[in-house]
């Protein structure tokens, strides 16, 4: 780099350069340009910055699926804790709660999703390395999510579904559905029964 810089020194076709330190470059901008000079004061947002652009869309796509299964396992947990500790009682429910939802697995599996949201990363600014990285994790961390997610709502269906509850019989034929936004859906759900689709 030291050595471009020197080679371009005088270079025609491109602006004229100079090594110096920060110290340097600032004494001499407040010199030549103070009054044009702005200060701000509080927190350094842009605020026409509300959205990032990336050129790793795998990654950026990768990412808000993590953080819909996040939403997901903390709601139909929450819910599964709250309803049915009604029905069963607080100890029955945290036993069989620690069974399907790790708060430690769940951690980890957040705290390694933060970690992929440092700045470089979601733009797609970061290096090879990083990417081919986060490509071979997010599908893993998208796997211990859909795996959690998937025991608690089979938690929530055996407890809704239960014909007989001295049993815990649930009848084959039911369905369960399950909006997870906060607004009304409409839509045609395609679903599989004995191998044939409805």
């Amino acid at each position: 780099m030291i050595e471009s810089l020197n080679l371009m020194k005088n270079l025609d076709g491109i602006p004229k350069n100079k090594m110096s330190n920060a110290n340097q470059f600032f004494d001499q901008l407040w010199e030549k340009d103070a009054k044009n000079l702005v200060s701000w004061d509080g927190e350094l947002f842009f605020e026409l910055h509300n959205g990032t652009y990336t050129t790793m869309a795998n990654n950026k796509k990768y990412n808000r699926q993590c953080e819909v299964l996040f939403r997901d396992v903390e709601m139909f947990a929450s819910f599964y804790a709250l309803f049915f500790q009604l029905l069963q009682g607080r100890k029955a429910v945290r036993s069989e709660l620690e069974e399907i939802y790790s708060k430690e697995l769940l951690d980890l599996t957040w705290k390694e999703v933060l970690l992929y949201h440092f700045h470089d990363i979601l733009p797609g600014s970061s290096i090879k390395r990083v990417y081919d990285v986060t490509n071979e994790r997010y599908p893993k961390l998208i796997t211990i999510l859909k795996k959690m997610k998937s025991k608690i709502l089979q938690k929530i269906a055996e407890q809704v579904l239960l014909t007989d509850a001295s049993s815990k019989v649930t009848d084959p034929n039911s369905i369960l559905l399950l909006n997870s936004l906060e607004l009304e859906r409409k839509e045609i759900i395609g679903i599989t029964k004995n191998s044939e689709s409805i």
